[in-house]
């Protein structure tokens, strides 16, 4: 497939935004950056087809503050500043954590839930995703994202590509396993790649961009799509 098909945060244009792309992406010609919360992603039908994982929105107020909440119109799901997570039926599991919650992203398919979530301490912080069976709530697996400013986990077939400050990778969602993970991007020097905020995906390889706010370009790590040898880096 020569055709690239790619996925855009709202982060690569506006900066301090909270709002993500949800459900399949089409092709470039397609792409919006507007949140439909009429449903959530499903399982792809084919292979090659790109979904993305849902952001959580912070919730202000003083009844409720820090609760992450995803709104449908079949529902809310919701994640409490101490990782109380509750689907739209009202049922209730606690995630793998003892520490703050401070944003996660959901995505769905058939039969099981994936939270991937940041928590802290307020000194240190580190990401991990959960997979969690829909119809008993028992969790089958967690598996550590290693850092902090977790970005939009991108999913294709049973893929997921993930990133955090200085980390890249692309974790096989049925056993919780890396395919690859690059931990050791991060240039102090530079301070390239605090974060990621786009993917781009083709049959051979992926890129993983990351905007330089200080300098106002575009950082960027090119990968070997089945191994995760670095095949080109832009900074």
């Amino acid at each position: 497939m020569k055709t690239i098909l790619f996925v855009m945060t709202l982060f690569l244009f506006a900066c301090n935004t909270n709002t993500r792309n949800e459900g399949k992406v089409e092709s470039s010609e397609s792409l919006t950056k507007e949140k439909s919360t009429d449903s959530i992603s499903i399982t792809p039908d084919k292979p090659g087809e790109i979904y993305s994982a849902v952001m959580f929105d912070k919730i202000h107020s003083s009844e409720a503050e820090d609760t992450l909440i995803i709104r449908t119109k079949k529902g809310e799901f919701i994640i409490t500043p101490y990782g109380r997570f509750k689907n739209i039926n009202g049922d209730t599991v606690q995630l793998k954590t003892e520490l703050i919650v401070e944003n996660a992203y959901l995505y769905l398919d058939n039969k099981f839930l994936y939270i991937f979530f940041t928590d802290t301490d307020h000194d240190g912080a580190t990401s991990w995703v959960q997979k969690i069976n829909k119809e008993n709530l028992k969790t089958i697996y967690t598996t550590e994202i290693p850092g902090f400013n977790l970005g939009q986990p991108i999913i294709r077939g049973n893929k997921a590509y993930v990133t955090a400050i200085g980390l890249i990778g692309k974790l096989n969602l049925d056993t919780g396993k890396y395919d690859w993970i690059r931990e050791d991007l991060y240039d102090r020097g530079k301070a390239s790649f605090n974060s990621f905020d786009t993917v781009l995906l083709s049959d051979n390889q992926t890129e993983f961009l990351s905007k330089h706010y200080l300098r106002n370009q575009i950082d960027k790590v090119i990968v070997d799509n089945t191994t995760g040898k670095i095949i080109k880096i832009v900074k």
